[in-house]
């Protein structure tokens, strides 16, 4: 209740104001008659005509924010707030392209990474810095968003992320086998994986892969959003490290990350903004309070991004679903 949609579009169009002396791209926020949250970012490519001219870069923000009332105006949840900066992120990624070719330009890179830099996005709303400027009572916007709730929020952040994680990576997992291995009956696939990830046998009669809609357009690419997470992850740490507001770090990450879209591999691009190779320590610690003292030598580490899924993209999935214990996650 502390978020309204007026305060975020002002933070947007702050943001654009100061990139307005040289127009980078253009950006519509529009809303969703839809009874549901859509929230989602639709872009055109960017690219350089054979005259040297450059196509200024279009985003679109389909939204359905939660409706005004007779007595109030529209007020933001926080889920809201973080799919609203999730979306930002693939809106940034199109509009600070510098690709000269359209079909590499922006979100145009590998599916396990097109992720990333929205996912990335989604920290900013857990900090507090960013929350207290974004948020106010709609009565008294000098109100805001209490400390103490706010202790609360992120207390309870990583609340079941292990049934959160344990799901993430069976799906990916079943999307894989269906697309990689012999399959004759989809709903025994499904149920198998339910006994191998949860422990759980799934109820006879039930056919949940009916409900996977993933199965269609990602074609084993699943994994790609947890896979994506993890590099997101380590992104974010270096602006934890030198400052989530730091000029200099965002002008790095947009210059190293963003504009490249992909004319270069992703694995470059995180080598080149972490200055080292990625691994997934920053995802451990921030979704399990991952301790540095279990840390060893075998610990998992990201080495190259697939193009295609292939056995180290399950492998991945796998050890890093091992490194859970029921004692990692706490209020």
């Amino acid at each position: 209740m502390y978020f309204t949609a007026i305060a975020l579009v002002l933070v947007v169009r702050a943001g654009l104001r100061a990139l307005a002396r040289n127009t980078i791209g253009r950006v519509t926020l529009s809303d969703s008659p839809l009874g549901t949250l859509v929230l989602t970012a639709v872009s055109t490519t960017a690219y350089a005509f054979n005259d040297g001219k450059w196509q200024t870069p279009v985003s679109a923000m389909v939204c359905n924010f939660t409706k005004p009332t007779a007595t109030d105006p529209s007020l933001l949840s926080h889920d809201e707030v973080e799919t609203y900066f999730h979306e930002f992120g693939h809106v940034m990624h199109n509009l600070l392209t510098q690709s000269p070719i359209g079909y590499f330009s922006g979100t145009s890179v590998y599916r396990d990474f097109v992720e990333a830099p929205s996912q990335m996005l989604e920290n900013w709303v857990w900090n507090a810095d960013v929350l207290a400027s974004l948020s106010g009572n709609v009565k008294d916007h000098s109100k805001k968003l209490p400390k103490d709730l706010l202790d609360r929020m992120i207390a309870a952040k990583n609340l079941d992320n292990g049934l959160k994680y344990s799901r993430q990576a069976f799906f990916a997992l079943t999307d894989m086998r269906y697309h990689m291995e012999p399959t004759t009956n989809t709903t025994e696939v499904w149920h198998d994986g339910m006994k191998n990830i949860f422990g759980i046998a799934a109820a006879d009669g039930t056919h949940e892969e009916g409900s996977f809609g993933h199965l269609f357009g990602y074609e084993a690419g699943y994994y790609s959003y947890l896979w994506s997470e993890v590099f997101a992850a380590d992104m974010f740490s270096r602006f934890e490290k030198e400052g989530v507001m730091n000029p200099a770090t965002g002008m790095a990450y947009r210059e190293m990350v963003l504009a490249p879209g992909g004319t270069k591999e992703p694995i470059e691009l995180l080598k080149t903004f972490l200055g080292r190779e990625p691994n997934q320590e920053a995802f451990l610690h921030a979704s399990y309070h991952y301790r540095k003292s279990r840390r060893t030598d075998d610990a998992p580490r990201a080495r190259s991004i697939c193009r295609s899924p292939d056995a180290s993209a399950s492998n991945t999935i796998r050890r890093a679903r091992s490194n859970l214990s029921p004692t990692a996650i706490r209020w």
